[in-house]
């Protein structure tokens, strides 16, 4: 029951469209990460739940791009870990992040989790349970 509330709230911060980014010139031969989606806006963890986000990083013309490292970090209380906090790219430049609850209270203040892949980057907020 505990899995399914979450997984219901954690689908009402679900970001269907591509997240915001500063417009940034490229030069001309640049191939590096350009722009960034990530699968979700934010996610509520209890102890000992893991969510999946996943996300895509592109070139500068919308390309996914294969084995990029990204990295993801946390700005705060340790409400949550990573089973791995960098993943490469797969084929369709998409890395699946398990993020996963401690049991550490922070709602109803977030912790940010910020995914970095070079110069771009892109976060999500994440609640731990109520204090």
């Amino acid at each position: 029951m505990v899995l399914k509330v979450s997984m219901l709230l954690a689908f009402l911060f679900v970001s269907c469209a591509e997240q915001q980014q500063v417009p940034v010139s490229f030069p001309q031969d640049y191939t590096g990460p350009a722009y960034m989606d990530v699968s979700y806006a934010g996610v509520i963890l209890r102890s000992g739940e893991e969510f999946p986000v996943y996300v895509k990083v592109m070139d500068k013309d919308k390309n996914p791009l294969p084995s990029v490292t990204v990295t993801a970090s946390l700005d705060g209380p340790y409400v949550a870990y990573f089973a791995k906090n960098h993943v490469a790219t797969d084929a369709s430049g998409v890395a699946k992040f398990d993020v996963c609850g401690t049991g550490l209270p922070s709602w109803p203040t977030p912790v940010t989790v910020t995914f970095t892949a070079g110069k771009i980057s892109s976060g999500i907020e994440v609640y731990g349970p109520a204090r």
